[in-house]
């Protein structure tokens, strides 16, 4: 069946009643997903609670912007809203489309039209981007332009991975959070169209996974290589408990050898990410 995503804007302010949309679009028959942008409140208790009452996605976060640090900063804002069991299955937490593919900056980042100076993100920080979204668990909305071949090639790999859809669109219980950072540096993350963020230089997510797996996400913020690296015990995290785990690496899409009580993270560069599914050996 086709669906349709409405979103119901804050910008449309003499329309401003979720309640109202909702009892509209059910009165026509039609099956439609609902996005709450802004349009009234986001859900204040658990969705076992109540959750969403009138619609099923919600934003988290301003506009997002083509640069890392939106991309950061918006992702970030949907921690709280898993943590606290307000995002999942009928309420999705919701940091914004994914600027995957998109070659240039919108048209309303600065008056008088996009900027001149845009810098386009690299395929190593899309990818981050893309990866990060998917262990959030949040919809995986594109807004590149298909007609535009060159983006869609250069980004087709990325969008058709079969790993990340699957970790986005399994469900066990949680959607993905935080559990591990760099508690000793911080990094500034800088762009010409949002205010600076200040985050640890790397941050790590988790997922959980059917058949008491996890999937497991990190990212390095920082501008340098993370050359000594660290170690991720998979007893750290939560849910998992301790064991042995087979490891898949969601970029290359495919198994690393042997059975893991944990994985080094070493080598990693600017903006890059580990992305790894753990299901007990």
């Amino acid at each position: 069946m086709l669906r349709s995503l409405v979103g119901s804007e804050m910008c449309i302010r003499d329309r401003r009643n979720i309640s109202q949309w909702a009892r509209l679009l059910n009165e026509t028959g039609r099956a439609a997903v609902i996005e709450n942008c802004h349009n009234g409140n986001n859900p204040a208790v658990a969705i076992d609670q109540g959750g969403c009452p009138d619609y099923h996605v919600f934003r988290t976060s301003g506009d997002i912007k083509n640069n890392y640090a939106s991309w950061i900063g918006n992702a970030l804002t949907v921690n709280d809203y898993a943590i606290s069991n307000r995002t999942g299955p009928t309420c999705w937490a919701y940091p914004d489309m994914s600027m995957i593919g998109v070659q240039g900056q919108t048209p309303d980042e600065a008056p008088g039209g996009p900027w001149t100076n845009f810098s386009q993100p690299s395929i190593t920080e899309q990818r981050t981007h893309f990866g990060l979204w998917a262990v959030l668990s949040s919809p995986l909305t594109l807004s590149l332009d298909f007609g535009n071949g060159s983006a869609v090639d250069g980004v087709w790999d990325l969008i058709s991975n079969v790993e990340l859809l699957r970790v986005n669109q399994a469900w066990a219980g949680g959607a993905g959070s935080i559990f591990a950072a760099d508690h000793q540096r911080n990094v500034t993350l800088r762009s010409d169209c949002t205010r600076d963020l200040v985050v640890p230089s790397w941050q790590a997510w988790y997922k959980p996974l059917p058949g008491q797996g996890a999937a497991i996400f990190v990212a390095n913020h920082g501008d340098n290589l993370l050359d000594a690296g660290f170690q991720i015990r998979f007893e750290d995290v939560p849910g998992l408990g301790g064991g042995m785990f087979r490891v898949v690496d969601v970029w290359a899409q495919e198994a690393v050898a042997g059975i893991h009580a944990g994985y080094n993270v070493s080598k990693l560069g600017r903006h890059d990410s580990v992305f790894l599914t753990l299901l007990p050996a």
